[in-house]
């Protein structure tokens, strides 16, 4: 965890980088979407959907270790969200690591399924 305080002004600032990042991902531009996700995070460093949505950014890039890496920390500042057990899953069945991306699969289900989560 960080030792960074985080505000409701930083916390603003950090959600407009993000929400800027989500513009230019939909937009196909995913190294500047990631470079605002990195701003997001820099602002607030337990910012899980950040972290989960520069995973995506960068897993669409081929850059599947990374993405990994981001959905680590998405689902270790949320262990809630469901989507970035089932994203990981997908990263690491790119990588060939298809018995750990099941068991991410497997957990992505049981996470919505008892919390009715995304």
């Amino acid at each position: 965890m960080s030792d960074i305080k985080v505000t409701e002004s930083n916390r603003k600032e950090a959600e407009a980088f993000y929400n800027d990042g989500n513009a230019k991902a939909a937009a196909g531009n995913y190294q500047a979407a990631i470079a605002d996700y990195d701003q997001a995070i820099n602002i607030d460093p337990e910012f899980a959907e950040a972290y989960h949505s520069r995973g995506i950014a960068k897993n669409t890039l081929g850059n599947y270790q990374a993405a990994i890496e981001d959905y680590n920390q998405a689902t270790w500042f949320n262990p809630g969200l469901a989507e970035a057990y089932r994203n990981r899953g997908i990263a690491k069945d790119a990588l060939g690591k298809h018995q750990a991306a099941e068991a991410d699969y497997d957990l992505a289900i049981k996470i919505a399924v008892t919390f009715g989560t995304p």
